[in-house]
């Protein structure tokens, strides 16, 4: 019986050894930066379209360009990503650019957009009307504290059945007086 006990309490304390919280891992890694986008790969010449990259250092000053004329800045938010609404003014092939500094150093970063019906811009076709993309990294979820208090749990019922049942052979091991 002793041997029992002996045998209940090392797996009880083998359990609760395995179920004590776990040490703290590192942060997950950084979220990658936001690739370049723009909200129409064609638009019609004179419509603006919405052009968003991340990977900038939050709050610094982003210079876009359009086929090499400088055609607006802003300002990267908390995450390193701007959102500038560019009008595109060339007929054709446009490469926007965006350059300011990362934290490694500068960075720069393209888009590309075509400018059509060239020859009436006040006819119809694809625009840009869709609202202002939002970019975000994804939160951080989970809980760390769920293995080891199933692993605790576990170990308090065995703990506690361990318990009943010396109880109960105690008393049948005990003479009546």
């Amino acid at each position: 019986m002793i041997r029992r006990c002996v045998v209940g309490a090392f797996g009880v304390g083998l359990v609760v050894a395995l179920g004590s919280p776990a040490v703290a891992q590192p942060d997950y890694p950084a979220p990658t930066p936001v690739p370049p986008s723009v909200s129409a790969s064609t638009v019609v010449q004179g419509e603006s379209v919405t052009f968003t990259a991340g990977g900038f250092t939050p709050g610094t000053t982003v210079a876009v360009m359009d086929n090499g004329a400088q055609v607006g800045t802003a300002t990267a938010d908390a995450n390193g990503v701007f959102v500038l609404a560019v009008t595109v003014a060339n007929c054709g092939a446009n490469s926007l650019t965006a350059t300011g500094v990362g934290d490694n150093g500068p960075v720069s970063v393209s888009a590309a957009v075509q400018g059509v019906s060239c020859t009436n811009p006040a006819s119809t076709g694809p625009s840009a009307t869709a609202g202002r993309p939002t970019a975000t990294a994804l939160p951080r979820t989970g809980n760390s504290l769920a293995v080891p208090g199933a692993l605790t749990g576990t170990a308090l019922v065995l703990l506690g059945g361990t318990a009943v049942v010396v109880s109960r052979r105690r008393r049948e091991d005990q003479p009546d007086t």
